[in-house]
């Protein structure tokens, strides 16, 4: 299949956008919910296909199963709960 030349109006297919959110469990519902609408209209909007194509997956992994440079994020978030304590 040929490419379209840059000048050209790309051909409208079956758009199917989905967009795939992972996060830290423990934010509020109502947040996860507002996260989930301002993605599904962004893409809406920035791809310019209609709203029925858009899938939106958020999901939440325990802190103990997340880690950033070998250290979870429930150990970060522990060492920040020792450092804010007085000694």
């Amino acid at each position: 299949m040929p490419l379209e030349a840059p000048n050209e109006t790309p051909k409208r297919g079956p758009e199917v956008p989905l967009v795939r959110i992972d996060l830290v469990g423990g934010r509020p519902p109502e947040l996860l919910r507002s996260l989930i609408d301002n993605i599904h209209n962004t893409v809406v909007d920035t791809l310019d296909v209609p709203q029925e194509s858009v899938t939106v997956i958020v999901d939440e992994h325990p802190a103990e199963l997340w880690a950033t440079a070998g250290v979870t994020k429930a150990e970060q978030r522990a060492a920040a709960q020792n450092r804010r304590q007085p000694h």
